[in-house]
């Protein structure tokens, strides 16, 4: 009998004389928040520059690095960057791209794996002390095609960030 694993069928895997099939595999790139960065329509063509950066924490300055302007101010379609597990964010860091601007300095970002396991997603945070933002250069354009989700997050410092 052969201990190889081999795949016969969509899901389905042999392994020795006993098989199975496995429901909802996802694929190797869901549930990252990297990931949304990397299938931003601008964003996804710097993949080797952001991949230079290992983890989340390390993509903004990655490309800082490598010209981009990063700062303290949102703007649509920036990179938002939170510092290693800080305001919730895991030990890793996290990042968004910002989608919309709101009048109260909030700002709505397209992410996911926040909270844990979430797929794509919007939700609206506050801009704290050590979070950037990697600029697009020139005028942004409005993501579309994400719809928004109301979900409720701790923040990591005893506060609660809703979107």
């Amino acid at each position: 009998m052969s201990n190889a694993i081999s795949r016969r069928r969509a899901g389905a895997i042999i392994a020795g004389g006993a098989s199975a099939v496995l429901t909802h595999v996802r694929p190797a790139y869901a549930y990252n928040c990297v990931d949304v960065v990397l299938r931003d329509p601008y964003w996804g063509q710097f993949r080797r520059i952001i991949e230079t950066g290992w983890e989340a924490a390390g993509v903004a300055p990655a490309l800082g690095r490598n010209g981009f302007q990063v700062d303290g101010t949102p703007d649509v379609g920036a990179i938002m960057s939170w510092p290693r597990g800080t305001y919730g964010a895991s030990a890793s860091g996290h990042v968004a791209v910002v989608h919309a601007l709101n009048a109260d300095g909030t700002v709505v970002v397209r992410h996911e794996n926040w909270p844990y396991g979430t797929p794509e997603h919007l939700q609206t945070f506050v801009v704290r002390p050590g979070i950037v933002f990697v600029h697009v250069p020139g005028a942004a354009q409005e993501p579309e095609g994400v719809e928004a989700q109301n979900l409720e997050v701790a923040a990591g410092d005893g506060a609660t960030v809703s979107g």
